[in-house]
């Protein structure tokens, strides 16, 4: 069906998708919202290595990227609407189809 996007084309199962999205979390958060700082140490303690982890996997992906792309194209780099692309998501822009639906828009 595509992109699920509640804002520019809100069809009945996106907007679904976040409201259940939506009353899970606050289900997680409510009781976490009400326990102490003591009862909060370990919740903490295992979303700080959390953080840590997905920082480490992020870069070494993006890392394994970088370097593998020149193997894979003839000019050393990706290809200038690769790059956009990619410079478009790093800056909180929308990205053109070619990350979202494989092919060159």
């Amino acid at each position: 069906e595509g992109e699920c996007d509640i804002y520019a084309s809100p069809s009945v199962a996106c907007v679904r998708a976040n409201q259940v999205a939506a009353a899970l979390f606050g289900a997680l958060m409510l009781p976490v919202s009400l326990l102490d700082l003591e009862g909060q140490k370990g919740l903490q303690a295992v979303t700080t290595v959390y953080r840590f982890v997905a920082v480490a996997v992020i870069m070494g992906t993006v890392g394994a990227a970088a370097f593998t792309q020149g193997a894979h194209s003839s000019g050393g780099g990706g290809a200038p609407e690769e790059v956009a692309s990619a410079a478009a998501l790093l800056a909180g822009a929308r990205t053109p189809a070619l990350v979202a639906g494989g092919g060159r828009a």
